[in-house]
């Protein structure tokens, strides 16, 4: 399995970056050692160096060096001018595990840590960070770390720089809101790679006014502005809106840098892929396992079915979901978890425990059997995010006299779980009776693989149950539509 997929530090890397490597963090201890290490090594090691921006101040922040060992450009990724920005501080962070094929990128995820920590736009009694960078080729900067960040791009010799931000509203000029914008100073270089950024992001959002916007001149004083100026950076400020989920805006700001990186030849953004690999390889609990990439970031989803072998309308639709193309993201998909017991429609097999009571029931518990740690590492490997494990009662939940939970979605009631199970079941009981509506209800049984990887691996995991009162395929169904939902709500169809 291994040589076939590789996990990554992060679903989004995983995406954008094949043969993404890992290694070692090192520190430089100030400005001066980071300035030696550029004149010296910077395009001539492979790896990855951590240096410390404004070090032994109360500013101190970390800026991630990470080198090809080849020649090419030099890419600055900033997040965190503004410490209430946090998608920008969380897609900059998910790029400190990039390794580019060529040049050298920087990334400075937390440029203001202190308004990070305090989770405010500047740090009160503060100057403005982004209006204190030079305003004449003469100027110095104003503050100790607006200096330490502006030498850091004049000493690296930085090409290309992007800094993440956000804004309250869509780009209304009029009200000073320039969420979902890209700004630039419009030199001839600058200018054709902001609109292939801008093209391309527009391609998979269908509403007009969420759209990007291409904007020119940065405020004066601000980071991109100055370095564009002043050092002749090919500059960006890309801002995202705060009225969009939080998941969407990272995607865009992660989206934006990688296509910067593409566009000036440092990553190659693959195309969708799909990959099937065999879990418990080797063994009589084998079975196939299937991985969906879209090329782009996004969240990594997995849907379940056949953990119980008698219930076949979750096998079927999973091995459905597996045909799904998604537009962002990974969707891994394991249609027939039990599959000995699928083959013969048994819930288990004869003399073998229930596959879903084999899961761990403490944080440091272990899977009972080969097949259950088969899946719970897969779980870990390809760092799910999101988790549907389908099954089936047979009877329906509000059925007092049966202890039924068809047309049920239980739910771990953790993470981003409660508001997304209560869209999937909101959106089922659209296509449902009012006797088969269903019900969200809270903590799958212990040792399920839903209650396991919700409570110890932070998945947003939940079971969804159809009733074996409806037919099959009303029942294959639900379970397409409640995958759908899931889908779209994390913006990957």
């Amino acid at each position: 399995m291994q040589k076939v997929i590789r996990n990554t530090k992060s679903a989004l890397a995983a995406l954008l970056l094949v043969g993404l490597v890992f290694y070692s963090v090192f520190g430089l201890n100030n400005t001066e050692t980071m300035a030696t290490a550029n004149a010296e090594t910077i395009g001539s090691y492979q790896g990855k160096q951590k240096v410390v921006l404004a070090a032994g101040t109360k500013y101190a922040t970390d800026l991630y060096i990470i080198s090809s060992g080849k020649p090419g450009p030099v890419a600055m990724v900033v997040g965190g001018m503004y410490g209430d920005g946090i998608a920008g501080i969380k897609a900059a962070s998910e790029m400190t595990g990039y390794l580019p094929e060529n040049g050298t990128l920087l990334v400075l995820p937390e440029a203001n840590k202190l308004a990070v920590q305090l989770n405010q736009k500047i740090v009160p009694g503060e100057d403005n960070l982004n209006r204190i960078f030079p305003r004449s080729a003469q100027e110095e900067p104003k503050n100790v770390l607006a200096k330490a960040i502006y030498d850091a791009v004049k000493q690296y010799n930085v090409t290309w720089l992007i800094d993440m931000h956000e804004s309250n509203d869509f780009s209304k000029l009029k009200t000073g809101n320039t969420g979902q914008s890209l700004i630039h100073n419009p030199d001839t270089n600058a200018s054709v790679v902001a609109n292939k950024i801008v093209n391309t992001l527009n391609q998979d959002i269908s509403k007009t006014e969420e759209q990007f916007s291409l904007l020119k001149y940065p405020a004066k004083g601000s980071l991109v502005r100055s370095s564009s100026d002043y050092l002749g950076v090919n500059s960006f400020i890309l801002e995202t809106c705060s009225k969009q989920k939080l998941l969407q805006r990272i995607n865009y700001q992660v989206k934006a840098a990688s296509l910067l990186l593409q566009e000036i030849g440092m990553i190659t953004i693959p195309a969708e892929t799909k990959v099937k690999v065999v879990l418990a390889a080797g063994t009589k609990y084998a079975t196939d396992l299937y991985i969906i990439k879209s090329g782009k970031p996004g969240p990594v989803v997995m849907i379940v079915g056949g953990v119980h072998g008698s219930e076949i309308a979750g096998a079927q639709a999973a091995a459905k979901v597996k045909d799904f193309t998604i537009k962002s993201g990974t969707l891994i998909v394991l249609p027939e978890a039990n599959k000995r017991a699928v083959d013969i429609k048994k819930r288990l097999v004869s003399g073998e425990g229930d596959l879903n009571r084999a899961f761990p029931t403490t944080a440091k518990g272990t899977p009972s059997n080969t097949l259950s740690k088969a899946i719970y590492d897969a779980v870990k490997k390809h760092k799910v995010e999101w988790l549907i494990d389908m099954h089936e009662g047979f009877d329906y939940y509000t059925n007092s006299a049966t202890d039924s939970v068809g047309q049920t979605l239980i739910q771990y009631p953790a993470g981003d779980m409660p508001k997304m199970a209560a869209k999937i079941v909101k959106g089922l009981n659209e296509i449902n009776s009012s006797k088969a509506r269903y019900t969200l209800i809270k903590y799958p049984v212990k040792g399920s693989l839903a209650r396991s990887t919700g409570q110890y691996l932070g998945v947003n995991s939940c079971i969804l149950e159809s009733s074996m009162k409806q037919s099959l395929s009303v029942r294959v169904n639900n379970h397409l539509k409640a995958a759908g939902i899931l889908l779209k709500e994390l913006n990957m169809q």
